[in-house]
This record gives structure tokens, C-alpha cells and sequence, in this order.
């Protein structure tokens, strides 16, 4: 796409040969023909990106389990190993080097899915360009590396680029062996489905996705690849089922710690997921990938019928058990990477199909929509939303440095606070039970300090009587609320 787009430089390179000039626009030319300058570029990018401010966001609390999972790495190996192997291991493993190495903080806890991040630009990059083109494949890297999604996460004590990263070498991996009739393929899969699945059960969206496909090709539309046999299914669902049962295996011997785990509350909806899931994904970004399948999937492109199903499985199915259980839009984000490539594939067939004098035109457009926002997008982030989260690192510094050693303070986020106050003993008001009620902390003889943040898992008795009673102290936007009750 690049190569195409540089005629203009060209021509006046030709035009001006001899000169200084000249010559230095052409070798800026042949670099940005260059693709590996180009991912070059692009990973840098990306690299600044999900650096930037990396240390200042305060920790949450799923952040504080992964943390603790990663500083407890051997421990867990030794006393029990299924729990090591089923607990995010490589990203423990690589957060466990990193903090071993700088020490404990935001920022060192956080660089492990930072590296995970970035290498998935030129990982991509390498499978998406043999799945299609160059330029397809560099269109995906640079909408990966500007994602406002990816970065989010990226910046987080999580698994979840882990998990999206392996979900989808899982599943070029199993579209080239059933395409090419490889087992070596297949059983890459099938390794990196398994390093998917430990990192969280959502990679198992892989069955539901390969089932359709499987059914799919069955039809005459859309053709038989060469490696639809009982053999490979047979190599395929086997594993699946073994890694299944491993996995699931706390559920399936007790099925009530799902209900315990996923049936104690539910905040959501399908309607909010979609939601969320939109602003995600980008809805510009979800148009023209909806335009890319809708196209190649009328001229029979296997590849695009897997990538739409892996598209929309995760969504519907998300969706689904929202209505029933507890669920959220962080759930779908292994879908990204499918939309991203239906969203570049879109792009290179416009281009291909607009007239020369049309291609600045289109290449203008299509860096408004798919540079240009996101930018924006990631800007707001590091600016305005600040993370994307409840500032409570400030907040508990602000209270310990105003309050008295025995005073009491009430959190909804009573891990995150213990953890910041460096005490055991802050109050956890995100519970619906009766015996934790205000109007007896009030009675107390020292203050109580409530510091709030954005979550709806909270009491809502509790919550409005502290807005009733108490005095607001400090306040950071809606996502953190500090409140006082002076003792008498």
C-alpha cells in the first residue's frame, strides 16, 4: 500500500536527479518503501505508547491478585503445581523477572504486558502478512499499535494481551493446518490454545469458533480445504478436551464455586457490553471491518469466514451470559485482533479498487479515521481519564497524611487501600451483607475516613447515607470521592 502511495515522490525524484535534494528524498523514499523500516517505525510507536506514563497510574485491585500471584510464583509451583499451571504462569513468570529485577512499583510490575504488548505489533505483522499481503499485515500492525484498547491493557498487571496474543496464534495456527493439511500446524495450535487457556478460560470462545468453522465448510459455498479430515479433528478436539478438563477442573469437581464466583453478583448487561465493547474496538474500526467480511466472504475467502466468527463469537456469547451471571466487555477483548485484521483487509481492497488520482484521497481518509482517533483516543487517556482509573494511590496517600494512626477507613476498594496504607484492617463497604453499617462506625470515637471509588459494587444504602452524613473531603471527577466523619 505504501509502495503504491509513493509514486509522487518518485516522479520527482527522477525529475530532480543530480541534485542533494534529490538524492535525500529518494533515500527517504526507499526507506518508507522499505516494510521492515515501516514496522520499524510502527513498533516504535508503539513501544512510546504503552511506555508513557507507565509508573503513575495507581494499582486496582485485580492488578494487586496478579501481583501477589506473580511474587508467590514458586511457592505456588511447589505446594500446588495445577494451581501454577492454570494461574497466568507466563505472565507471572515474566512479572516475577521484572519485579525481581527493579523491585516492586507501578511501573516494573507493569513492564512484563508492556513487552507483551509491543511484540504482538511485529508478531502480527509477520502472520497477517502471510495470511494476505505486506501491506494488510503492516495496516494491522499500526492499528494494533495505535489500539486505545491494546494500550489500556498494556498498561495493566494483567494477562489479557497475554491471552490475546496465544488466542490468535492458536487460531492462524489451526486455519493453516486444516488449509495446508500440516499437523505440525495443529499441534502449534493446539500448544499455544493451551498457553491461552492458562492464562484464563476465556481462550476456550477457541471451541465454539472452530466448531462453526468446521460446520461452515461442510457447505459447498465455501469450499473444502485439504486438511478437513477425521484425522486432523481428531487432533484437534482431543487436546482441547484434555486442556479442558485440566483447566475446568475446580469447577467441574465442585460446580458451585462457578456460582460462588460468577452468580454472586451480576453489574452488567448485554446491552452495557455491547456498549463497552464498541467503544473498545473503535466504531469506525467495527464499520469497515464489517464491510471487509461482508466482501470477502461473497467471494468465498475461508480465511475471513474464521476471522468474522472469532469477530463475533466472543460478543454474542459474552452478551449471552451477562443476562445470567456476572460478565464484562473485557471479556470480548480477544475478538480485537480479528476486527483489526477485517478492518485492514478492508482497507487494502478500497485502495486497490479506487482509481491513482483517488489513492490520496482514500490515504487522507482512512488516516483520519484509523490514526487520527485513536491518537485522540489515547491522548484523553493519559490526560483526562488518567488510566482509565480511580486514583486511589493519592487518595490513601492523602489520608494517611491527614488522619490519625487510629482512625477508621472504609473503602470499596479495601485491598487496593490495605495495600497503599501498608495496614490489614481497611474496611470493605462493597458488601450487601447487614452487619456493616455506617450509623455504628459513626458512633465510634475517632474519625472515618470513606474513600470511594468508580465501582458499582457497593451498598447503596451505605453509599447514600455517607453522602448524607458525611463530609465530602476531596474529590478527583467521578472517579474518586474521599468523605469524613469527625467524631464528637
Amino acid at each position: 500500500m505504501l509502495k503504491k502511495s509513493l509514486f509522487t515522490i518518485n516522479d520527482f525524484v527522477q525529475n530532480q536527479s543530480g541534485s542533494k535534494l534529490a538524492k535525500m528524498v529518494g533515500l527517504g523514499a526507499k526507506i518508507l518503501q522499505n516494510e521492515y523500516w515501516q514496522l520499524f517505525f510502527i513498533t516504535t510507536i508503539a513501544t512510546v505508547l504503552r511506555l508513557f506514563r507507565l509508573g503513575e497510574w495507581s494499582f486496582w485491585v485485580d492488578e494487586l491478585f496478579t501481583l501477589e500471584n506473580a511474587q508467590n510464583l514458586l511457592i505456588n509451583l511447589s505446594d500446588n503445581p495445577r494451581l501454577f499451571v492454570t494461574e497466568h504462569p507466563i505472565t507471572a513468570s515474566l512479572i516475577n523477572v521484572a519485579i525481581s529485577v527493579f523491585g516492586v512499583s507501578e511501573w516494573s510490575a507493569r513492564l512484563a504486558p508492556v513487552l507483551i504488548g509491543v511484540l504482538s505489533v511485529p508478531i502480527m505483522f509477520v502472520f497477517v502478512r502471510r495470511l494476505f499481503n505486506t501491506s494488510t499485515g503492516l495496516i494491522t500492525a499500526i492499528l494494533l499499535a495505535m489500539s486505545p484498547w491494546h494500550v489500556i491493557w498494556s498498561q495493566n498487571v494483567r494477562f489479557y494481551v497475554t491471552l490475546l496474543l496465544f488466542f490468535n496464534l492458536a487460531l492462524f495456527f489451526f486455519y493453516w493446518g486444516i488449509e495446508e493439511n500440516k499437523v505440525q500446524y495443529l499441534l502449534l495450535s493446539m500448544l499455544f490454545l493451551g498457553f491461552a487457556t492458562s492464562e484464563r478460560l476465556l481462550a476456550l470462545y477457541f471451541v465454539p469458533i472452530i466448531i462453526c468453522y468446521l460446520i461452515l465448510l461442510q457447505t459447498n459455498w465455501f469450499g473444502k480445504p485439504d486438511g478437513l479430515n477425521w484425522r486432523n479433528i481428531t487432533i484437534i478436539f482431543f487436546p482441547g478436551i484434555v486442556f479442558g478438563i485440566v483447566f475446568a477442573w475446580n469447577f467441574i469437581q465442585d460446580p458451585s464455586e462457578w456460582s460462588q464466583i460468577y452468580f454472586v453478583y451480576s453489574e452488567t448487561s448485554p446491552a452495557v457490553i455491547l456498549k463497552q465493547f464498541i467503544q473498545g474496538v473503535d466504531v469506525f474500526l467495527l464499520i469497515l471491518g464489517s464491510m471487509g467480511a461482508v466482501f470477502l466472504i461473497s467471494k468465498r475467502r475461508r480465511i475471513v469466514v474464521l476471522l468474522t466468527l472469532a469477530a463475533i463469537l466472543p460478543v454474542v456469547i459474552t452478551m449471552g451470559a451477562s443476562a445470567v451471571q456476572y460478565a464484562h466487555s473485557r471479556y470480548t477483548f480477544v475478538s480485537l485482533i480479528s476486527w483489526i485484521v477485517l478492518a485492514s483487509v478492508a482497507a487494502t481492497t478500497l485502495f486497490k479498487y479506487v482509481s491513482v488520482e483517488g489513492r490520496w484521497l482514500m490515504i487522507g481518509l482512512l488516516a483520519i479515521v484509523l490514526f487520527f482517533v485513536p491518537l485522540q483516543e489515547n491522548y484523553e487517556y493519559y490526560t483526562q481519564l488518567l488510566g482509565d482509573r480511580p486514583d486511589m494511590k493519592s487518595a490513601f496517600a492523602l489520608v494517611k497524611n491527614v488522619s490519625e494512626t487510629d482512625d477508621i477507613v472504609v473503602s470499596n476498594d479495601s485491598i487496593v487501600g490495605n495495600y497503599y496504607l501498608k495496614r490489614n484492617n481497611v474496611i470493605n463497604m462493597n458488601t450487601w451483607d447487614d452487619h456493616l453499617k455506617p450509623e455504628a462506625l459513626a458512633e465510634s470515637t475517632v474519625d472515618v475516613w470513606y474513600v470511594i471509588g468508580r465501582d458499582s459494587r457497593m451498598n447503596p444504602n451505605f453509599l447514600q447515607w455517607v453522602e448524607e452524613n458525611a463530609t465530602l473531603y476531596n474529590a478527583d471527577y467521578n472517579l474518586m470521592r474521599i468523605y469524613v466523619y469527625r467524631a464528637d
